[in-house]
């Protein structure tokens, strides 16, 4: 008995072992499921459904974007006043209209009573008073755009308070701007992605932590950042004209590399791209997803003209036939064609009225004119053998620009020993800021849609002036050009100040660059509007 007790206990232990090893088995299976379908969740190879975008570096901060993050990630989450649709004409956006007042001086825009915050919450007037208190109050860049609106200078430059700025709520619904002067280009201005509404705070400068925090008065919100850095976008349900938004999954990849970003079109981990190397724009010419586009930012060369006393080490920049014959010397055809596989049309101006062909004036020609270049450089014998720092932005593109335009210029005539130093960002700025160098390669972007915006540049203290040009001839013109009423005189003013530009050659204007858009044929309904930003509100995918 006592055995026949002892084998019943020992099978009941095996049995309850046996037991135990098959719900560890089962655990185990169960807890690698899980791993699994994480890992599933969190991958970037697969958005079937989703069109897929790379914007470049992840922002820092939602508020101001630096130069190597595409700008389209703002009006995909917010919208401003007003916008430009698929024709590139200005329309309402948050606001359903705009009054302008007979005297060109008072802007009412009426905000729409279904605009709303992603949370339901409703956007007032209030609300976009806020944002421009908050906005002028970070003057990032030292930025002077809004000037033109009475109090915003001395609020910028902390000489007032913003109860003395003319930006206010009449009611709830009715936001109102005064300006010190007719401004026919403030309406551009305000479709600017920086003046998208957002609400101005920590949350936008730690998005990446924050990003469920933050109210979306655009398109799209923010649904997750996966290990990838990809940003993971959804439709925005409270968003006033939900009903255009067609494809709700849109996803920004983030990488900082252009030949990277390309290898992930062809393989199809993304499904649009901007801009691709240019060493590989021949290649996609044959397919029929590229567009070349229209842009607004213009390739240049400007010259130190900082003089100092007693200084002769920028004997030569600062020698208005010097500068003349360098422009003469180059070939903008070979540049833009040659060199630069068109993504650059050769500059023969500066204003480059892309909506009124007619108004443009020629300055330059696509050839070059060594001929002529060669008895400048004879009338003013200047000593030969000087170094002569050009410098440049490191990039594949920039270097092929600036070897190019050396070998262009560089002949037994001049004789100058001309170096091209490749410099990162940083290092530009700083040898930009104190003078350590000749000749700079430069990018001069049209900020609104007004010739007045390229222009207002080479104003005496324009943020953008660091080169030394000052003529008091052009910055009365651009002063008359804030108080005067009469478009026609308005016209002449600004030819007056393009012709006196063009003829003393602070710089010299190379190629327009274009904008080059590369999508799968699956992708329909994209544009890029005059800021030069993607708009995906309408596009969708096609099966």
């Amino acid at each position: 008995m006592f055995f026949a007790k002892l084998y019943i206990a020992f099978m009941e232990i095996t049995f309850m072992k046996k037991l135990l090893c098959i719900l560890l088995i089962l655990c185990l299976c169960g807890l690698n499921g899980c791993v699994e379908k994480k890992k599933a969740v969190i991958s970037n190879d697969n958005y079937d459904n989703s069109i897929i975008y790379n914007i470049g570096k992840i922002p820092d901060s939602l508020f101001s974007l630096d130069n190597k993050t595409d700008s389209s990630i703002l009006p995909a989450l917010f919208q401003g006043l007003v916008k430009y649709d698929s024709n590139n004409n200005i329309e309402g956006a948050l606001a359903e209209k705009y009054i302008i007042s007979d005297d060109k001086l008072t802007y009412k825009f009426i905000i729409r009573s279904d605009a709303k915050w992603s949370d339901g919450s409703k956007i007032t007037a209030n609300d976009f008073v806020n944002f421009f208190k908050e906005y002028i109050k970070r003057n990032i860049d030292n930025n002077d755009n809004l000037d033109c609106i009475f109090g915003v200078k001395e609020y910028r430059t902390s000489k007032n308070s913003f109860s003395n700025v003319a930006i206010n709520a009449v009611d709830e619904n009715t936001f109102q701007i005064r300006l010190n002067y007719p401004c026919d280009y403030l309406l551009s201005m305000l479709t600017l992605p920086e003046y998208t509404l957002r609400n101005i705070d920590t949350d936008l400068d730690k998005w990446k932590d924050n990003y469920k925090q933050i109210k979306y008065s655009g398109p799209y919100i923010i649904k997750s950042i996966d290990s990838k850095g990809n940003i993971n976008l959804d439709k925005n349900n409270c968003y006033w004209h939900k009903d255009n938004v067609i494809n709700s999954n849109l996803v920004f990849s983030t990488i900082d590399n252009d030949e990277a970003a390309f290898a992930n079109l062809i393989t199809g981990k993304i499904n649009v791209l901007r801009d691709p190397p240019i060493n590989q724009i021949g290649d996609l010419k044959s397919n029929d997803s590229i567009n070349f586009l229209k842009g607004n930012t213009i390739a240049a060369l400007a010259f130190n003209l900082n003089s100092k006393p007693g200084d002769s080490s920028n004997i030569y920049t600062l020698n208005n036939d010097f500068r003349s014959a360098v422009s003469l010397y180059l070939d903008r055809g070979i540049i833009c064609s040659d060199i630069l596989k068109n993504k650059y049309d050769p500059s023969v101006d500066y204003l480059n009225y892309n909506d009124n062909a007619s108004l443009n004036k020629a300055y330059f020609q696509k050839k070059s004119s060594s001929n002529k270049a060669d008895e400048l450089i004879e009338k003013i014998k200047l000593p030969k053998g000087h170094t002569f720092d050009l410098i440049y932005v490191d990039s594949i593109e920039n270097k092929l620009l600036c070897d190019t335009v050396i070998s262009q210029i560089n002949n037994d005539k001049l004789n100058l020993n001309i170096h091209a130093a490749a410099c990162n960002e940083e290092e530009y700025k700083q040898r930009i800021t104190t003078g350590k160098y000749d000749m700079a390669l430069i990018e001069i972007h049209k900020d609104f849609d007004s010739p007045i915006s390229l222009l207002k540049k080479w104003e005496k203290n324009s943020p953008f002036n660091s080169f030394g040009y000052n003529n008091e001839k052009f910055n009365n013109i651009m002063v008359k050009l804030n108080f005067e009423k009469n478009d026609n005189i308005k016209s002449q003013y600004i030819h007056d100040g393009e012709d006196i530009l063009m003829n003393e050659l602070p710089f010299i204007p190379v190629g327009i660059k274009r904008n080059i858009l590369c999508n799968k044929n699956n992708i329909n309904g994209l544009f890029i509007n005059k800021n030069e930003n993607l708009i995906f509100e309408g596009a969708y995918i096609t099966k």
